[in-house]
């Protein structure tokens, strides 16, 4: 009996049940996908979604061998995965990624006070092509970006979760509002409506759940309500399940929204490698979506979904 966060990887020697050894593609169980999968991925995405406007990239690259991993692993696996979208993705506006827990070393602690983050620094580096001069700066500080989508009304805006992430050390010292994430938050969502924006938010941590400071999801749940008006779509990652939370005003008690938790491409929980093709209205950006799994028989895991625009 596999007794490690994965059980799969060649340096898993208590791993001997004969029937959990990977395929080439990966493993059904307790095991994240090799890297050819997830590039397998973006190549069978640029072919059989020729339509597709840009892929939300949700974050955790490395794989669940939480206690072997290193900066140069982690840097390694960001770097080859960025590659690959490049290679087919190349042009701004193409990917919107963001960084997941996972990017933390060790896994959940990121000390975002620190005057250069490593892991801010390598990101805005590495998806420059992708993201504005403005957004890549604000990458490189704060973790997170927001910028119009090339051609349309559409603001997308990302969240550093690490300010949330009630695992983090780093944040407990203040948890009111790490890096003023939720002022800038409203300031971006005020600049939108003011501007007759639409707006997607992603990130990693859903605002809802066991991992996300309880006072942070309140206060985002006020800004939720207040600019739903404007707010399309909101996605998110990490549980690794196909599910949704759906969002009640705090004022009026009434429907205000969605928050998507998109199940990711890895294996780890003995499920399905997935994705989702979102639709969105040109003229509207109203939202829908189909699901679609990867059959397969670690290593690396991922979240993402695409969006195309229909005609």
């Amino acid at each position: 009996m596999c007794i490690r966060d994965r059980c799969c990887r060649v340096d898993s020697p208590d791993a001997h049940n004969e029937s959990d050894t990977p395929g080439k593609w990966g493993h059904i169980g307790n095991c994240d996908i090799p890297l050819r999968t997830a590039e397998n991925f973006v190549d069978n995405a640029k072919t059989n979604h020729k339509n597709i406007k840009f892929i939300a990239w949700l974050g955790d690259n490395p794989a669940h061998d939480t206690y072997n991993q290193t900066k140069e692993g982690h840097v390694k696996v960001i770097t080859k995965l960025t590659n690959k979208f490049l290679e087919k993705y190349p042009n701004l506006g193409d990917v919107y990624p963001i960084l997941g827990n996972h990017e933390g070393l060790p896994c959940n602690q990121l000390n975002i006070h620190l005057s250069e983050v490593w892991q801010f620094k390598l990101a805005a580096d590495l998806w420059s092509p992708w993201l504005t001069p403005e957004s890549r700066e604000s990458m490189r500080k704060y973790g997170r970006y927001t910028q119009l989508h090339p051609g349309t009304k559409l603001r997308i805006i990302t969240l550093n979760t690490f300010v949330q992430d009630v695992t983090n050390a780093y944040i407990w010292k203040n948890m009111t509002d790490q890096l003023g994430q939720l002022r800038w938050l409203r300031n971006t969502l005020d600049f939108a409506e003011k501007n007759e924006e639409s707006v997607l938010i992603l990130g990693h941590y859903p605002p809802y759940s066991g991992f996300t400071l309880p006072e942070w999801s309140k206060r985002y749940l006020v800004l939720v309500d207040r600019y739903a008006n404007i707010i399309r779509g909101q996605m998110f990652g990490h549980t690794h399940w196909d599910s949704f939370q759906i969002e009640h005003s705090s004022v009026q008690g009434e429907y205000s929204g969605v928050a998507i938790e998109n199940p990711p491409l890895t294996t780890g929980l003995s499920l399905y490698p997935s994705y989702r093709i979102y639709q969105m209205d040109p003229s509207t950006y109203a939202v829908s979506y189909t699901h679609l799994t990867l059959p397969t028989k670690a290593q690396v895991q991922i979240s993402v979904v695409a969006v195309s625009l229909k005609k």
